[in-house]
């Protein structure tokens, strides 16, 4: 019978949770980088500030129409939950 030791879990769950975290950082940095960019590479590509605010403001609207609508699934599923 194979059982493992309670320190070799924990050096396991502490490696994974910081290899979350540190892929979650590069994945935010990435993530905000591109999003500061959007606007001045629209207007390289030749693209009047009309069509800049409008796509940048879209592209706003839909993540937060996202957020909303995914906190209520979410919501909707806590609720149902029986630990919750």
């Amino acid at each position: 019978m194979n059982v493992a030791r309670p320190q070799a879990v924990s050096s396991r769950a502490f490696r994974f949770v910081l290899l979350v975290g540190v892929m979650s950082f590069f994945a935010d940095f990435v993530y905000e980088g591109s999003r500061s960019i959007i606007g001045p590479y629209l207007a390289f590509l030749g693209a009047g500030a009309l069509a800049v605010g409008v796509i940048t403001g879209f592209g706003e609207l839909l993540g937060y129409g996202l957020r909303l609508v995914s906190g209520r699934l979410h919501r909707r599923g806590a609720s149902r939950s029986p630990n919750a």
